[in-house]
């Protein structure tokens, strides 16, 4: 059966103590299991089902204390309420059927053998989770999961228990015992900002002379680890440098580490290298390099590095990195593949360095992330790794225009419909053409009074911003309207694929996807802003 939540059933849900909670869920694993033909003729007995009077629902039994008020139609289940049994028969409780549903579990795709290999997907120690190893089922499972310590067990059983339920309106989690996700995506921009997936804290403070590469794909929060990575360092004895390859980024990564280390910075260095001493000379300063967008450094840089730092033994650095990403790529579609293989060994020859790579995808929804891996397999340098998104929130809408003209028309209409979830700051409109286009579309939108900013220096935080892919690098909105050529056109070069998956990945919720029919360019003209 489907089984269906409406927004009160959650919240009866939230107010059960733990061991209320864990029953519940698997009542509800044991439902979406049953067949609605036999639900009310062959119930399992523990779930004690009885029709109600006067009323258009059955109850199941959780506890001594609980009951589950329910309504079959069809295929469907559909959970009202959850309340003491003394007033389940009440008609203002058990009367009103009329509630919408908001939430549904889905069934899952994530086994109790996915759970091992998706832990040291993540980085974590084989050793640590070697109990996992013969798991084949659900029991296998449970029998190992008390073999592992405290933490590990946390994270492979919110691995497990994420995958099976999803609300798609409210992205609220039944199964994510830690509500902090649920915070932030519900709260501020500011908690979103900030917000570091549990499983990846181990990273943030891994020791200060570690030697780490961390790995992965658009949306498992690279950036943001590396944040938290510098704010742990600067705790530690012999301070940190932080750099990154251009000025935008650093841009925001440095108001966001200003923030988490309370506004002191005097223990971090923050500069943007212009040639491969400056990433040694950092050291200077620092006993740890961390590097954001570490795939941007010329291969060049970073053998001058490795030189470096296999003399010196003392020094710690973590790298972090998407070969997807990176803006070093040779003019000629032949040499591209070469490319991108150097930039992956410069980084591979690291001395003493271990490999860390995330594959938990929780800055984009389920959609988002699973259109742009769609839409891109094949076409980039490098597989793409984001296998475990977290959240949904509605499907990628995705149309083709025939002319620009009508384009402009569509975005206007897109952000129309957009306004009435979000705020203008929390939309970006992306344009693969030049510069040209996009000042021909914001006169456009400004003749709908609509506010539009083309440079990040001036934008302003209720403002659409209009901007070429890269320009969005390193930030994220909750929308993301895409202009852009026919998708088979990212096909002929890595680079016009790279703009795809950057534009793509920006968006946190919701993404649209206008594809011009008679537009062959891709954003070969100037990048940079326009004001």
């Amino acid at each position: 059966m489907k089984v269906q939540f409406t927004e009160r059933f959650l919240e009866d849900y939230s107010r059960l103590p733990q061991s209320g909670q864990t029953k519940c869920r698997t009542l509800l694993r044991e439902l979406a299991h049953a067949e609605a033909k036999t639900f009310a003729s062959q119930p399992l007995p523990g779930w004690r089902l009885h029709k109600l009077r006067s009323s258009p629902f059955c109850s199941l039994s959780l506890d001594m204390n609980f009951r589950l008020l329910a309504k079959i139609d069809g295929e469907n289940l559909f959970l009202h309420r959850l309340v003491k049994h003394d007033v389940a028969d009440s008609p203002h409780v058990n009367r009103n059927d009329s509630s919408p549903v908001s939430s549904a579990l889905a069934e899952s795709r994530f086994a109790p053998a996915d759970v091992l290999p998706s832990l040291l997907a993540l980085g974590v120690p084989e050793e640590k989770v070697a109990p996992l190893k013969n798991v084949r089922s659900e029991d296998d499972l449970l029998e190992a999961l008390c073999e592992l310590d405290e933490s590990q067990r946390e994270l492979a059983l919110s691995l497990y228990e994420t995958s099976g339920l999803v609300v798609p309106r409210t992205r609220y989690r039944l199964f994510q015992e830690n509500d902090d996700l649920e915070l932030a995506l519900l709260g501020k921009q500011k908690e979103w900002d900030f917000y570091l997936h549990p499983s990846q804290k181990f990273v943030a403070e891994l020791p200060s002379g570690a030697r780490s590469l961390v790995s992965g794909s658009a949306g498992t929060g690279k950036t943001v680890c590396a944040w938290y990575r510098v704010k742990f360092l600067t705790t530690q004895p012999g301070g940190v440098a932080f750099v990154c390859p251009n000025k935008d980024v650093m841009r925001v990564s440095r108001e966001r580490i200003k923030t988490l280390v309370g506004g002191d910075l005097s223990r971090c260095v923050m500069m943007v290298p212009g040639d491969a001493s400056d990433l040694t000379m950092s050291f200077k300063s620092a006993r740890h390099l961390v590097a954001d967008e570490a795939q941007e450094f010329p291969p060049t840089w970073l053998a001058e590095f490795r030189a470096f730092v296999s003399a010196q033994r003392d020094y710690g650095f973590t790298l972090f990195y998407d070969l997807n990403q990176t803006n070093r790529l040779a003019v000629a579609p032949s040499k591209e593949q070469k490319a991108v293989g150097e930039i992956e060994a410069a980084l591979g020859g690291l001395p003493h360095t271990g490999r860390i790579q995330f594959s938990i995808n929780y800055r984009n929804s389920k959609e988002v992330a699973e259109f742009f891996v769609k839409c891109l397999s094949g076409a980039l340098p490098w597989r793409l790794i984001s296998e475990l998104p977290l959240f949904e929130c509605g499907d990628v809408v995705s149309i083709t225009a025939q002319t620009e003209e009508s384009a402009w028309s569509y975005v206007a209409g897109a952000v129309k419909q957009l306004r009435k979830d979000f705020r203008y700051g929390d939309m970006a409109i992306v344009s693969f053409g030049g510069v040209g286009q996009r000042r021909s579309l914001l006169d456009f939108l400004k003749g709908f009074n609509l506010p539009v900013a083309t440079c990040f220096e001036v934008f302003e935080r209720n403002a659409i911003m209009l901007c070429h892919p890269r320009v969005l690098k390193g930030h994220e909105k909750k929308a993301v309207i895409v202009l852009m050529p026919p998708v088979e056109i990212l096909a002929k070069k890595f680079k016009h694929a790279m703009n795809g998956y950057i534009a793509f990945s920006r968006a946190r919720d919701r993404l649209v996807v206008i594809h011009i029919a008679t537009d062959p360019g891709c954003g070969d003209e100037e990048e940079g802003c326009e004001e």
